[in-house]
């Protein structure tokens, strides 16, 4: 009899094993100016807070304009021109994503922004001349990355990275998940999602978007709701971060081409991709060219990627659009 027992004790821990009872798990913080929720699917933790926050303190160090000491504020400075791993491949995908939507993406927007007021929130109204001026120091070609180091053509050409860096942390948590073995999580910042896997159940997950707005302090929305795994997710809109000057309204999204507040009936752009990190670029790039040239490069130049579009008519009513590949994750209410 004893020679069977190893086989019995063996079978006892196997089924002890398979009967592990899977939990839900949830973290949620502050960063960047807003907050960040994260819901995931294990049989233990496997992840602290305190590995989560480290992770974006350390992503603030680097990429934020509003930490006088990050290495971007220094790098604006030319107080180094050498930067680290991670916001040279930021730079890297930046730059790239600037190429791939024809200049509509484009990190040197930033003394634009700062000259109409986004950036300490001045409402300030530039006049035509200041704007031309500003204008000789915007453009994506001005910069060159070579490895690490990063040279630029013109002293006063500045880069805002607040369009993509959102969908970066979003994939830094996300990949940090994936490497300790967590494979069915959503994670979110500032309303940018990467979501992978299932619930226990086997459904997806539901990500809501956002109902557009004209009041920047209103109660949020859902407007559509969208079934989502193994993808990312990103959100870029006029109907929250702008000010009226005059009854004018002034969006924080800046053409960089005009070096004014886009003006087009195009109020909200969402936009699923592999990665968030692509999905929040797409979307700023789309919602400053407008739907039109929008759809166009979407199916010369990302076929793997959808996008919803939410323009306002003539009534003041909203009219939606999406490609095909959207609307079969949209969710029926």
């Amino acid at each position: 009899m004893k020679k069977y027992r190893p086989l019995c004790s063996l079978f006892l821990l196997l089924l002890f094993s398979c009967q592990q009872k899977i939990k839900r798990y949830e973290i949620n913080g502050e960063t960047q100016g807003t907050t960040y929720h994260i819901v995931w699917y294990a049989t233990r933790p496997t992840i602290s807070q305190q590995e989560v926050d480290s992770l974006l303190n350390a992503f603030d160090q680097v990429a934020s304009l509003y930490n006088k000491h990050s290495e971007l504020v220094q790098l604006n400075a030319r107080h180094v021109d050498t930067v680290s791993s991670m916001l040279a491949d930021l730079l890297k995908k930046s730059l790239d994503y600037a190429e791939l939507t024809n200049g509509y993406f484009d990190i040197t927007v930033a003394p634009l922004v700062k000259k109409w007021g986004f950036i300490r929130k001045q409402n300030t109204l530039p006049d035509s001349a200041e704007i031309d001026s500003l204008l000789r120091c915007v453009g994506y070609k001005y910069i060159h990355l070579e490895g690490h180091r990063v040279k630029f053509d013109k002293p006063c050409v500045e880069i805002d990275l607040n369009a993509i860096a959102q969908g970066y942390s979003v994939d830094l948590l996300a990949n940090y998940f994936e490497k300790k073995g967590v494979h069915d999580y959503i994670v979110e910042v500032g309303g940018e999602v990467r979501a992978a896997g299932r619930k226990p159940d086997g459904s997806l997950w539901t990500v809501g978007i956002e109902k557009p707005t004209n009041l920047p302090d209103a109660p949020k929305e859902v407007f559509k709701k969208v079934r989502l795994t193994n993808k990312s997710l990103a959100t870029s809109g006029t109907t929250r971060k702008f000010y009226v000057k005059n009854g004018v309204k002034y969006s924080h999204a800046i053409n960089p081409f005009t070096g004014y507040p886009v003006q087009h009936t195009l109020l909200m752009v969402t936009v699923i991709a592999p990665t968030c990190t692509e999905a929040d670029a797409l979307a700023t790039a789309f919602l400053v060219m407008g739907k039109e040239k929008a759809r166009a490069l979407l199916s010369e130049k990302f076929p793997g990627v959808d996008a919803f579009f939410i323009s306002v008519d003539s009534t003041g009513g909203f009219q939606i659009e999406s490609t095909p590949g959207f609307a079969k994750i949209l969710a029926s209410e």
